[in-house]
């Protein structure tokens, strides 16, 4: 009975010593107007679909892997102090997805959109000729 009070005990004791860690503070830095940040994203996305009917036979089985590829510096042009940035643009240098190898360019690329954000929501806007060429086009 006594060991395994003092195996208890014992085990609470060291339990306590693990959890005394140090504690450390991060501090993000908030970009002002005008500071400008080159961002790389890449995200891979698959997806399976299978349909079987009621005897369990297999009628449809997809499978799609989607690519997405952007590279873009973000300027903020707008910011409260301790908020959010309000108005932000972005120069995309690529901007391509690929679904199952099959390369598309989006209509993003070589733009520069800006985005604005009110108190009613999310207003993204661009220049004339970059809305233009960004319409959605005729398949072929």
């Amino acid at each position: 009975m006594n060991a395994v009070l003092l195996a208890v005990l014992g085990s609470l004791f060291w339990v306590n010593v693990g959890q005394a860690q140090e504690t450390y503070t991060i501090k993000l830095k908030e970009r002002d107007a005008g500071a400008t940040v080159a961002v790389t994203k890449s995200e891979i996305t698959s997806a399976k679909v299978t349909v079987t009917d009621g005897g369990g036979n297999v009628v449809v089985d997809n499978r799609n892997v989607t690519k997405d590829n952007q590279i873009y510096v973000e300027t903020v042009l707008e910011r409260q102090p301790g908020k959010p940035p309000t108005k932000l643009q972005r120069q995309y240098t690529k901007a391509e997805r690929s679904t199952d190898d099959r390369l598309q360019e989006s209509a993003l690329q070589g733009k520069k959109p800006s985005s604005s954000r009110k108190k009613t929501g999310h207003t993204p806007s661009c220049t004339k000729a970059a809305a233009r060429s960004m319409r959605p086009r005729q398949p072929l």
